[in-house]
């Protein structure tokens, strides 16, 4: 929607990380909506930087727009700056791909990834202008439809959401657009769907299901009519390779998990007693070895990232893991891409996977004893020893890492003052096992309150009182802090209260998340913005008593989450339960012993061979034992080097000089030029940029010169245009020979057009600035407010009739000027209207011995 898009620039200047709003991604799919029966905006209620890359939703996106009858577009929540000045403006919640208002979608599907999201999804429903209650909806309005790991329990959020998928959703969300389809057709009315819906196995429709209470506590649950199942079934698929999109799409900025998630498998078989997903993501299915690699071979390829994560919740269970690592490495290392480990238990972390999780770099390395005594730890079925962590713990250092993290949950069933002593003492001997190995190296040990989840064997537990919580924390801070070499983090107390409260809610809670909302919460998951009291005062209101639901439950009484049947049944948690209290371990069923615990036994197939040796393609046996480190060889002294001008216009203008960097890294990988890397643990490609370009403005003189490790004989410049997002434009190269001294430092003039929308008095303006001896500014330098003079920095303003202006700047200096520094002092706006102005840099020059040159004319 060209108009409101037209409208959104105006002050996208304004707001933090306007790359977040553009949709200019590598592999993003764009469909005309009248070439299409449905359209469906997939939601993420958090940040675009929590979000952006998150695999289910990529799945999504790519299992919708793969079909010639529906489309996908992606929205993410809109920062607190971004929705201030939308609401100011009158702009509507819109997709990023097609920039129209998410309220003209068929469909807005959210995912529900953690329970302080909720407040989001009604800010994004109010900012959209569709209704927050089912029952207002009219039938223009879309279908809201949500799935994810809160759709185990959705109660809170009941009264809001249309539909519900329980599980798995990449067959239901086939079935499901194939009836809306069909009732679309029909002209069926709005309450007639949501019946048709709730036939779909897998999908609950909350208003089609009536709650019941005594004496305030939650009775039951059961369907209003005949014809509605009175319990929904979770869905699970077998891991196919055409769920997964041929190409992931790349975000252009900073993102909190910037990496290719690769899924190995989905679920685990451990057992751990606290775990909502090691409970709800049963049965596990693992993917064979070949198509994961097909995966990360296409995905590497395709995004130019420089890391792949192997996503599991149990990486080092993975059957066929150290065939995998084997042959995946020996064609990422040379392309400079590390492999990412994460979810390794600390039993079965070997020198190997240490060696294949270093090959390249060294990403954060976590492992998670989460209770202090092996007694607690068989409560909670986490049979890991303390030899087996602090062994762990000496490889991990001994291979080169610099920083361990040691996870551990606080307020656990049974938990004494003997089990928090526990972890004291086993922080302490891992401290020790990282100072034998040098005073670099750091422990990074966080704490988590526990917080009892439904569908787990502890869902009838209830979180430790506050105050005995405090007591056991100032006792961890006081045991750690003299402790060298240790870092001490810990999750706020009040935000996991809330948390479960929320988890283990039934429908009042609604009350209190549209309270809260109305109070102002929002992004609760970021420190910054949570407040507490907002959340207090809301379950006041709402007349529900939040220690009250976050307390135990008897074991026999109705849950409100009882009508949600997850693969695990509801019996096997109980005898779970008991054997927790009576410090029984439950072996992994991965041992051949089938332990019960779900709805039917595991379909056959559904694991691979343990540690698969020979591949099924080539035949090759894998190789174990340790193996020689790759070593990459040092570079000749005559290094070649390619210059690059290109241009930095529309949509790219709202890219910061970071993301700009991590956008060109990625783009030489993808178009295979052959760049030189630095040495050391984290090599990365021997890029050097000029002067960093204002955030908004524009450019047709940017440069950047690549060292290559080779020659490269094709043509740089198309190359780099294949495969350069929208908005930038390779204009030219020119190879560079000898010692080149670097662009930042060589740079010292750069000029600049300014355009305004109206006549302006710009030669009188010009007049009495250049006049002034002395233009001082106040500036921002590493923390610290100081005053700068700008003035000796402006060589030369020249207006042109009054409609532009062109301004020729030093550059490089402390003292330099920053362009939107000089249009405030010469046209005496403030800083929002300046940053408004269209500015765009026409030229960057050195002055070598008296003349002017471009960097393209010099050396």
């Amino acid at each position: 929607m060209k108009g409101l898009w037209e409208q959104v620039e105006r002050f996208l200047p304004l707001v933090s990380k306007p790359g977040r709003y553009l949709g200019n991604e590598w592999h993003t799919v764009r469909k005309r909506p009248e070439d299409v029966e449905l359209q469906v905006a997939l939601a993420f209620p958090d940040a675009y930087d929590v979000g952006g890359n998150y695999l289910g939703f990529a799945i999504l996106y790519h299992l919708i727009n793969r079909r010639e009858d529906a489309l996908a577009e992606r929205v993410f929540a809109p920062w607190p700056d971004m929705e201030e000045e939308m609401r100011r403006w009158g702009i509507p919640l819109f997709s990023l791909e097609s920039k129209r208002p998410v309220r003209e979608f068929d469909i807005v599907g959210f995912t529900l990834p953690y329970e302080l999201t909720y407040t989001n999804i009604l800010n994004m429903l109010d900012l959209a202008g569709i209704p927050l209650l089912s029952e207002e909806r009219r039938e223009g309005d879309p279908l809201i439809l949500a799935g994810g790991a809160g759709a185990y329990n959705p109660e809170p959020l009941a009264p809001c959401l249309d539909a519900i998928v329980v599980g798995d959703g990449e067959d239901a969300i086939g079935e499901i657009l194939d009836l809306w389809k069909e009732l679309k057709r029909s002209g069926a009315p709005r309450r007639e769907r949501l019946r048709a819906l709730a036939q779909v196995p897998g999908v609950y429709v909350p208003s089609l299901y009536k709650v019941r209470y005594e004496d305030g506590r939650f009775s039951g649950i059961s369907p209003k009519e005949d014809g509605i199942p009175e319990v929904v079934e979770a869905r699970w698929v077998r891991l196919r390779p055409e769920h997964y999109p041929a190409s992931p799409i790349v975000p252009l900025v900073d993102i909190a998990y910037d990496h290719i998630p690769v899924e190995l498998m989905r679920g685990c078989t451990r057992g751990c007693r606290f775990c909502n997903a090691g409970m709800t993501y049963r049965p596990v299915r693992e993917r064979p070895v070949a198509e994961v690699l097909e995966d990360i071979k296409r995905w590497v390829g395709a995004a130019g990232w420089e890391e792949i994560s192997l996503l599991s919740l149990s990486t080092s269970d993975y059957g066929g893991l150290y065939p995998l690592l084997e042959r995946a490495n020996e064609f990422l290392v040379p392309q400079r891409v590390a492999l990412s480990l994460p979810s390794l238990r600390p039993d079965s972390f070997t020198e190997e996977l240490a060696e294949a999780a270093s090959q390249v770099r060294r990403a954060g390395i976590t492992f998670a004893p989460e209770a202090g005594t092996q007694r607690l730890r068989n409560v909670i079925n986490k049979d890991i020893k303390d030899e087996d962590l602090l062994r762990a713990v000496r490889i991990a250092y001994g291979k080169g890492w610099t920083t361990v993290k040691l996870y551990f949950m606080l307020g656990l069933p049974t938990e004494g003052w003997e089990d928090v002593e526990g972890i004291v003492q086993l922080v302490r001997r891992a401290a020790q096992v990282a100072r034998e190995h040098g005073r670099n190296r750091r422990l990074h040990v966080s704490i988590s309150p526990f917080s009892p989840k439904p569908h787990t064997p502890f869902q009838w537990e209830g979180m430790e009182d506050m105050a005995s919580l405090r007591r056991k924390l100032s006792y961890l801070q006081r045991g750690l802090r003299r402790i060298p070499n240790v870092v001490l983090r810990w999750r706020r107390l009040e935000v996991t209260l809330l948390e479960t409260a929320l988890a283990r809610g039934d429908r009042r809670l609604w009350e209190v998340v549209r309270g809260a909302w109305e109070r102002g919460a929002k992004f609760d998951e970021w420190g910054e913005f949570f407040d507490f009291r907002r959340w207090a005062e809301a379950f006041r209101e709402a007349g529900v008593d939040l220690h009250r639901e976050a307390g135990p439950r008897e074991v026999e009484a109705p849950l409100p989450w009882d009508h949600i049947r997850s693969w695990v049944e509801r019996e096997f948690l109980r005898r779970e339960r008991e054997k927790a209290f009576s410090g029984e371990v439950t072996l992994d069923c991965r041992s051949g012993v089938c332990i019960g615990c779900g709805r039917e036994v595991c379909s056959p197939g559904l694991l691979l061979r343990p540690d698969a040796g020979p591949s099924e393609e080539t035949g090759e046996a894998t190789r174990y034992g340790r193996r020689p480190r790759r070593s990459f060889a040092s570079e000749p002294i005559a290094r070649s080097m390619l210059r690059v001008r290109y241009a930095k216009e529309g949509m790219a203008r709202f890219l910061g000089h970071l993301d700009t960097v991590r956008t060109f890294e990625r783009v030489v990988r993808r178009a295979k030029v052959p760049v030189a890397y630095s040495q050391g643990f984290h090599p990365r490609p021997r890029l050097s940029f000029g002067p960093p370009l204002p955030l908004g403005m524009e450019s047709t003189a940017e440069y950047i010169d690549i060292r290559l490790a080779e020659p490269y004989p094709r043509d740089i410049v198309v190359a780099l245009n294949r495969v350069l997002p929208e908005g930038f434009r390779a204009l030219e190269a020119k190879p560079m020979f000898g010692k080149t001294p670097a662009l930042n430092s060589a740079i010292s003039l750069a000029v600049y057009r300014v355009e305004f929308e109206g006549q302006m008095e710009l030669e009188e303006l010009v007049a009495r600035f250049m006049e002034q001896e002395r233009v001082p500014v106040r500036r921002n330098v590493k923390g610290e407010e100081r005053t700068v003079d700008i003035r000796p920095g402006v060589r030369a303003l020249s207006p042109e009739k009054g409609r532009a202006l062109e301004m020729r700047l030093s550059v490089g200096g402390e003292h330099s000027p920053r362009p939107y520094e000089v249009l405030k002092a010469l046209l005496g706006w403030p800083e929002e209207r300046v940053r408004l102005l269209r500015v765009v840099r026409t030229g960057l020059f050195v002055e070598l011995e008296g003349r002017v040159k471009t960097p393209m004319e010099v050396w």
